[in-house]
């Protein structure tokens, strides 16, 4: 949901919504590490990403933990693009890259 209490079921998610969840997922799957990243560790773990100063703060350690757990990479360019809409192929891609992290598929 969004801090004004509204859900938007009809909304659009960008990326660094989805690695918002995505870190939540990680967690409830029991993983430790990153557990207690910093915003000091997430902004040097992103700062090889040509646009991680377009991260929101709110979304700025979730979106290191990804990238440091390597469910999301960036693009060939080097950029995150956080604010961007996922397309289903994107999707697709980081759940597979979530499931082969954590040995759900193999």
């Amino acid at each position: 949901g969004y801090g004004d209490g509204t859900f938007g079921p009809e909304r659009n998610i960008t990326r660094q919504e989805v690695m918002t969840i995505m870190a939540r997922v990680m967690e409830y799957l029991g993983s430790t590490e990153n557990k207690n990243m910093t915003m000091d560790a997430a902004k040097e773990t992103l700062s090889k990403f040509k646009d991680a100063d377009k991260v929101a703060d709110w979304a700025k350690i979730n979106m290191a933990k990804c990238v440091a757990a390597d469910v999301v990479r960036g693009d060939d360019k080097m950029f995150l693009n956080p604010n961007a809409h996922l397309t289903r192929a994107e999707m697709s891609q980081l759940i597979y890259n979530l499931m082969m992290n954590y040995a759900l598929i193999g």
